[in-house]
């Protein structure tokens, strides 16, 4: 890395040249709806069978809102749930492209997790998604004994920009009875590049990290502006919340050759530094959500170290 750029790992480039082509969603939000869902859908058969041992069911909250329960057989009673919402820029993304994972995170923590269908934009701007978050929390909690665990023992999770809203309801929940008492955020957007406090501005170095597969720079842009949340607003831009310090164990995972790789680094610094209590697992050379394609060879090393953080976070509740 001579140059100061950073590379793709030449594992990921075997990968590419086995698919023949580059994987991006990029243009309009129409055209990365179907991007991504031929990325989904060529990963399809490499993707691990759903076994028996963990039961789903969808629940209607409301008109606007669905979550799908995954229940494991052998799950503790009134123990740990998360609430989980998947990837996509508030804009793509759906249930279905995260099933095998959400199934997966119930099965090998043993918790019960609520994957939550919130709206997306452009169809919904914000602050929908994450209304619909706060939506969900309070779903929970009113059935908490319907579905076997304990409304004092909620985490929440999320990848990419569900990685935001979980960190973004958790500090909403700080003050209130049922306060969230974990997070897991797997590279998650943690501040809109206009809003980045000028003491981290030099972290953030995006022409050293070029060319990234997956996720762009132009594709972020297009969900920011798509999405239009406020830049400056502590619930989105989570990074420059004052109640960063008083966040519950949380578990960040930061793929190293993303446009996002900035804004979990940046977040796990701040929380080091303001004595909250964080652990970050760094895949270098890897582009955003690599682990989305079942196949590739450093996909099971990694969502075997995210399980491992994953009950770091559910042991503390």
């Amino acid at each position: 890395m001579a140059s100061g750029i950073i590379p793709h790992a030449p594992e990921w480039l075997k990968l590419e040249e086995a698919f023949g082509f580059k994987p991006l969603v990029l243009g309009t939000p129409q055209e990365m709806r179907e991007q991504y869902a031929a990325w989904c859908g060529l990963n399809l058969a490499s993707t691990p069978p759903i076994g028996d041992d963990v039961s789903f069911e969808d629940h209607q909250i409301d008109s606007e809102l669905m979550v799908r329960v995954y229940s494991p057989k052998e799950k503790k009673e009134q123990g740990a749930v998360g609430i989980k919402f998947f990837a996509g820029g508030w804009t793509i993304g759906s249930l279905e492209s995260e099933h095998y994972l959400s199934y997966l995170f119930a099965q090998q923590t043993n918790t019960v997790i609520v994957a939550v269908n919130y709206r997306l934009a452009p169809e919904h701007k914000y602050p929908a998604a994450h209304d619909d978050a706060k939506r969900s929390l309070s779903w929970v909690i009113a059935n908490a004994t319907a579905l076997g665990v304990s409304p004092e023992k909620i985490y929440t999770m999320g990848t990419s920009a569900g990685g935001q809203m979980a960190l973004s309801l958790a500090l909403s929940s700080l003050d209130s009875k049922y306060n969230i008492k974990g997070v897991v955020a797997l590279v998650p957007v943690t501040v809109h590049p206009d809003a980045i406090p000028a003491e981290l501005k030099s972290e953030f170095t995006p022409e050293k990290n070029p060319h990234c597969s997956l996720l762009s720079y132009e594709s972020m842009a297009v969900f920011y502006e798509t999405y239009g949340a406020p830049p400056n607003h502590p619930e989105f831009s989570i990074l420059i919340n004052e109640n960063l310090a008083r966040l519950p164990r949380t578990y960040l995972a930061v793929c190293g050759k993303d446009p996002l790789r900035y804004d979990g680094l940046a977040l796990a610094k701040v929380m080091k530094e303001k004595g909250a209590e964080v652990q970050m697992d760094l895949f270098e050379g890897l582009p955003h959500i690599f682990w989305s394609c079942p196949g590739f060879e450093l996909t099971p090393p990694a969502l075997e170290k995210m399980v491992q953080g994953m009950k770091w976070v559910i042991e503390s509740i």
